[in-house]
C-alpha cells in the first residue's frame, strides 16, 4: 500500500488529543483516516472492535485487555507509515522526524523515545502496541 507521506502527522493515536500538538490540515485528516480504515480491512477487526479506535490508534480499553486484533490494527498503521519495517523492528530515526513534525513540545520527545524503546511484547503487535502506550503516557 502506498502512503502519502502528509499522514506522518498524525499516526499516533494520542497526537489528536494532546494540547501541544500542531492542527492537522483536512488533508491529513483524509489521509489518515483512509489509512485506518485499510488497516481495518487488512486485519479484519469486528465492528465491535473498529468502534474502539479513537483518532488513528489510540484504543478506548476502559482499563480492559485489548484483543491481539486491536494490537495488530496498531502495528498495520506504524508499518504503512513507515515506522515500523516489514519484520517489525522499529526506525528510531523517522519516529524521531514524525514526532518532531506533530508535537510542539520538542523537550519531551527524546525523554519518551528512550525510555519507550524497549518495551517489551510477546509478539509484534504487542510489542508496538505496548509503545503507543508508553508514549502516550509520556507526551
Amino acid at each position: 500500500m502506498s502512503i502519502i507521506p502528509a499522514c506522518l502527522v498524525l499516526v499516533l493515536g494520542f497526537a489528536v488529543l494532546i494540547n501541544d500538538i500542531k492542527a492537522a490540515t483536512p488533508e491529513e485528516t483524509a489521509a489518515m483516516a483512509k489509512l485506518k480504515d485499510a488497516c481495518v480491512k487488512q486485519i479484519g477487526l469486528t465492528p465491535e472492535e473498529a468502534s474502539l479506535i479513537s483518532g488513528a490508534t489510540e484504543i478506548k480499553s476502559d482499563g480492559k485487555p485489548v484483543s491481539k486484533n486491536l494490537q495488530c490494527y496498531v502495528l498495520c498503521f506504524y508499518k504503512n507509515l513507515g515506522l515500523i519495517d516489514e519484520s517489525g523492528k522499529q526506525k528510531p530515526e523517522v519516529i524521531y522526524k514524525y514526532m518532531e513534525r506533530v508535537f510542539t513540545d520538542k523537550t519531551k520527545i527524546k525523554p519518551a523515545l528512550e525510555k519507550c524503546a524497549s518495551v517489551k511484547g510477546e509478539n509484534a503487535c504487542e510489542v508496538v502496541y505496548n509503545f503507543e502506550n508508553c508514549i502516550e503516557g509520556l507526551m
